[in-house]
């Protein structure tokens, strides 16, 4: 898929990838040509995940663009009712005769369930825009704006590219060329395995996503539900107290802001040779805002889990407060403490749903994130290069 990217996701995508062009008006956030995977866990084909590359840009003063957005391309899918720049049929040779026609499947809502079951809409487009109408169709959204899309950055397949650039040039849109053309350009192994870079997951139980590892690094298992590429020649991980990995909530993919663990070198009792710090972590975001409380009160997270209600108990343990990982076993990304706290809607939205096991909080309207975690970093902190885990508690 193409679409239009919000500037705070743009910023997560990296810089523009200037074959696929630039946007010179975007203030500089990037993100053209780059491209991100996610899974909507609405959808009826829940299980299916995209690839979506930025084209566009979602500016801030649009609908739902101030936060993490994503506008996907979909011929026949507009909706006039909030479209601020639609020209089809005002233009020449956009596919379409009018404007009005351009939104042929983009009120689907109000004849069906989901888009899958309003497929036929697709029909009155010209071939060249069917095809993909239907395509996108068969997902079975159920929202038109669906809640806790699931997403992490990635490199955009080579053959996408070839192809997006290939379908406008300095003359307008060109026409693609024929699916057999592109494979003959691409070698089997590309179009076969998009390998995972360094310390991204490439393997464990129900994990569907790449399985090789880019040149320089090898898939290494860590357990039956997770592995990931490290660099050849990393330090091994340090070893763990726990006597069988516990599997993940959910383990097809992980949760929209997961990072990937960053192994943390064995302990030893003799010097070692000074090894090369592993790569930084792939980090999702530099703008998250950031304070520290202590208020006593219990937290939200825990308000069904208090069994029968009593507010006299409804407190913070002290075991909330910060913990050092050398007591339980280590750290999983290099982090130097555990925290909890308190987090916001739109950053709860990426964490992914409450983990039952640490709590649910019945009154936070669904946004999830109970249980959940986050890596952070603080480069205005005198300890610059700490690392923390945040568990969303409230």
């Amino acid at each position: 898929l193409t679409g239009a990217a919000s500037d705070s996701l743009s910023e997560l995508l990296g810089p523009d990838d200037p074959r696929c062009g630039t946007d010179p008006n975007d203030g500089g956030v990037g993100g053209c040509g780059r491209c991100v995977l996610i899974q909507n866990p609405d959808a009826v084909q829940s299980d299916w995940t995209a690839i979506v590359m930025k084209k566009n840009r979602c500016p801030p003063w649009s609908n739902g663009c101030d936060k993490v957005h994503l506008d996907i391309a979909a011929p026949g899918f507009d909706n006039l009712q909030y479209s601020t720049a639609n020209v089809c049929g005002k233009r020449p040779n956009t596919g379409f005769s009018s404007q009005k026609a351009s939104e042929a499947a983009g009120r689907w809502y109000e004849r069906c369930k989901d888009t899958a079951e309003c497929i036929d809409l697709c029909s009155s487009l010209e071939p060249g825009m069917r095809k993909g109408c239907e395509l996108f169709a068969k997902w079975g959204w159920r929202r038109g704006d669906p809640r806790g899309i699931k997403y992490t950055a990635v490199d955009c397949p080579e053959a996408f590219v070839d192809h997006v650039a290939s379908v406008f040039g300095p003359d307008g849109p060109r026409s693609a060329p024929s699916a057999s053309a592109m494979r003959a350009l691409v070698p089997d192994s590309a179009r076969t395995a998009v390998c995972a870079n360094s310390w991204q997951q490439c393997g464990g139980l129900g994990w569907t996503g790449a399985t090789c590892c880019a040149s320089g690094s090898s898939c290494v298992e860590s357990g039956p539900w997770y592995s990931q590429c490290e660099p050849d020649g990393a330090p091994e991980p340090a070893p763990s107290l726990a006597t069988s990995p516990r599997p993940p909530t959910s383990p097809a993919m992980p949760p929209a802001a997961a990072l990937t663990p960053k192994p943390a070198p064995a302990a030893t009792s003799a010097p070692a040779p000074v090894a090369a710090a592993p790569a930084a972590p792939a980090w999702q975001g530099e703008d998250l805002h950031g304070t520290h409380y202590w208020d006593c009160s219990g937290q939200g997270c825990d308000a069904t889990t208090l069994q029968p209600w009593d507010e006299s108990k409804y407190i913070s343990p002290p075991g909330y407060g910060p913990q050092d990982p050398a007591d339980f076993g280590g750290p999983s990304y290099g982090e130097t403490m555990w925290l909890t706290g308190a987090a916001s809607d739109s950053l709860s939205e990426l964490l992914g749903p409450d983990d039952p096991r640490c709590g649910t909080d019945p009154n936070d309207g669904g946004v999830g994130g109970c249980g959940r975690c986050v890596l952070i970093q603080n480069p205005d902190a005198v300890q610059s290069d700490w690392t923390a885990v945040v568990m969303k508690k409230d």
